[in-house]
């Protein structure tokens, strides 16, 4: 019996102390005020929280980088069609249309940005302005690989020269012929390094 009235006890016990658990977290849930969200500190291309000026500047200056990048690529190309180089033109004129193929499409997005700025939609303007630099990255992707078309001419042209360079320390051979050894008990004069039965 009092072994059952001790368990009958901690039962009652330990149900009590749940129930009170149990209603003090719904009191804290109910009566404490809503926690607030916690504010969004970035994206993959660092874009939110900057203002819509900063948004217009960076998306301009993508533009201005991606333009230059056609202009210089434009020059190579121009070089190298005066050179006659197939193999250059080619290469560039592959890269030069990457570039101005980021270029159209980044132009398009800074318009849709602009339009997102007007509706005082900063969100959609900053997946814009993450696409306008994604696509000056490419371009400047495209930018390097055109240096590489005009910078290994010879893995492009096929061009190579050979070229050989004595050691000064390799000692010259002797012009003159070698002496004649005398062979005892074969009586035979014969140059260093011959097979005396060769002759036999």
């Amino acid at each position: 019996m009092r072994i059952r009235a001790r368990i009958l006890a901690t039962v009652s016990f330990a149900s009590v102390g749940l129930l009170a658990f149990g209603y003090s977290v719904a009191q804290a849930q109910n009566g404490a005020p809503p926690a607030k969200e916690a504010p969004i500190t970035g994206t993959l291309s660092g874009n939110v929280n900057l203002s819509p000026e900063q948004m217009q500047a960076q998306s301009e200056s993508a533009l201005g980088r991606m333009e230059s990048n056609a202009m210089q690529v434009q020059r190579m190309l121009d070089k190298a069609d005066q050179q006659g180089d197939a193999t250059k033109v080619d290469c560039l004129n592959n890269e030069l249309n990457v570039i101005d193929t980021r270029l159209r499409a980044a132009k398009d997005r800074k318009a849709m940005l602009d339009g997102a700025l007007r509706a005082r939609d900063t969100g959609q303007a900053s997946v814009f302005l993450q696409v306008i630099e994604n696509h000056r990255d490419e371009a400047a992707n495209a930018r390097s690989r055109a240096d590489g078309c005009i910078g290994s001419e010879a893995g492009f042209i096929g061009d190579s020269s050979n070229s050989t360079t004595v050691d000064p320390d390799i000692p010259q051979e002797n012009p003159q012929p070698p002496p004649i050894l005398n062979i005892p008990g074969w009586g035979l004069d014969l140059p260093p390094g011959t097979d005396p039965s060769a002759s036999l």
